[in-house]
């Protein structure tokens, strides 16, 4: 058994935010050029902050006129382009973890608290940025943009494998993340949600979708741990 879990976003949450940051939203828009013909692609007038990269993907396929022509298989090649291209381009990036991540992380594992990572970022993609941060070895569960279309399922495939294993009680788990998107697939699912200012969305804006917990950054570790430790 384990104290408590605490389910983290990535992007925004443990590392700097942003589609953008690393080439990631063009990583999207050559898949989508290569495999489905889609030229000039752009994030204008779609709110992507929170969205899982399938609900990207799709989101970009209907302002073509094309989300009804794409198969499981052409999606997963899409999501196989997206991981090469963006892993090639970004082999000697450095990504480094938001100010207290780290020190959170370990005192969160020295405490008895599992680590899971929550990310609408493709698996592919996801895990290259962990490892570069350093973080990937923290997290005992991971769940990715490419296995599910919302973020609240994501949450529950989380939840099914704590109850599976019995690590903790539901009671115990937390979400962080640093869009509205995050807090409310937390809600949705009935879980304790600490928003986190470190994104591309005001802490205002976290605000107004109520989060339980709300800080500008992660660098108070002994308060978190009180909140997560109770």
């Amino acid at each position: 058994m384990f104290r408590a879990l605490a389910l983290f976003d990535m992007d925004g949450t443990l590392i700097p935010s942003g589609i953008n940051n690393g080439g990631h939203a063009r990583a999207v828009f050559m898949a989508l050029e290569k495999l489905c013909g889609i030229r000039d692609a752009t994030l204008e007038g779609i709110d992507y902050h929170g969205l899982t990269d399938t609900q990207l993907i799709y989101a970009l396929l209907a302002k073509s006129r094309k989300e009804k022509t794409v198969t499981p298989e052409m999606l997963y090649a899409i999501f196989t382009e997206m991981t090469n291209f963006y892993v090639n381009e970004n082999a000697n990036i450095d990504i480094h973890p938001l100010p207290g991540v780290r020190d959170l992380f370990i005192s969160l594992l020295q405490k008895g608290v599992m680590i899971g990572i929550v990310t609408g970022a493709i698996g592919g993609i996801a895990r290259f940025k962990l490892r570069k941060a350093g973080l990937f070895r923290f997290a005992r569960i991971s769940e990715f943009g490419d296995q599910a279309l919302r973020r609240s399922d994501l949450i529950i495939s989380a939840l099914r494998k704590n109850e599976q294993n019995k690590w903790t009680s539901r009671e115990k788990v937390y979400l962080f993340g640093d869009t509205p998107r995050d807090i409310e697939a937390g809600k949705v699912v009935g879980l304790k949600t600490i928003g986190v200012a470190t994104g591309l969305v005001s802490k205002e804006s976290l605000a107004i979708v109520t989060p339980d917990y709300l800080f500008d950054n992660l660098m108070d570790t002994a308060l978190l741990l009180k909140i997560i430790l109770g």
